[in-house]
C-alpha cells in the first residue's frame, strides 16, 4: 500500500473532478448519451438515492463499446440471462424490459448525483461492469483530508487506481 500511496503523491492524480470533466469522459470513452432524470423516477424510492441532487442521467448502448468493456464473467452471466428471456415470448412492461436488456448487458444506466453542483458526490450504476464502476469511483474522487494510509476509504481508492492502470511506475 505504501508503493501505491508513494505513486498517487509521484503524479499528482485529481482527488475530485468537475461534473463536466465527467460528462466529457463518459460520452468520449463510453459513448454515453444523456436521458430524462424521469426515467429513474424509481430511484426515489431507494433510500441511498438523494433524488433531488441527480444532476445528469446517462444510458451506455453502443454495441462496441460495451462489448469492449465487459470481463469473462460479466459476459457469461449476460449469456445465461438472455438464454433465460429466449424463451419468453408473453408481452412485457417497458421498465421489465430495460431491466431484461440491462440483465443481457445489451444497456447500461449511469445516474450522476451532487450535492454541490459541482462534482460527483454519487452515483448509481444500473448494470453490472466492473470497468466502468472503477471508472465513476474515480471520477467520483475522494477528499484530499482523507488520503492517509491506514484509511479505509483511501486504502480502497488506491486500489482502485492501481487496477485500473492508473499507479503503474514509469519504470
Amino acid at each position: 500500500m505504501q508503493q501505491l500511496d508513494e505513486q498517487f503523491k509521484i503524479k499528482q492524480i485529481p482527488t475530485n473532478y468537475s461534473l463536466a470533466e465527467v460528462e466529457k469522459f463518459l460520452k468520449t470513452k463510453y459513448n454515453a448519451r444523456n436521458v430524462d432524470k424521469n426515467n429513474f423516477i424509481d430511484l426515489k424510492l431507494d433510500p441511498s438515492v438523494n433524488f433531488d441532487n441527480i444532476v445528469a442521467c446517462y444510458i451506455i448502448d453502443d454495441k462496441t463499446v460495451l462489448e469492449s468493456i465487459y470481463n469473462e464473467s460479466e459476459i457469461e452471466m449476460h449469456i445465461q440471462f438472455s438464454e433465460m428471456y429466449a424463451s419468453s415470448s408473453e408481452s412485457i412492461p417497458k421498465s421489465e424490459l430495460m431491466w431484461r436488456d440491462i440483465q443481457r448487458g445489451k444497456i447500461i444506466n449511469v445516474v450522476i448525483e451532487s450535492a454541490d453542483q459541482k462534482s460527483m458526490t454519487a452515483f448509481t450504476l444500473q448494470g453490472l461492469c466492473e470497468k466502468l464502476l472503477y471508472d465513476l469511483i474515480i471520477l467520483k474522487g475522494i477528499d484530499r483530508k482523507e488520503c492517509k494510509l491506514g484509511n479505509e476509504q483511501y486504502e480502497f481508492y488506491l486500489t482502485i487506481l492501481n487496477n485500473a492502470g492508473l499507479l503503474k511506475s514509469e519504470d
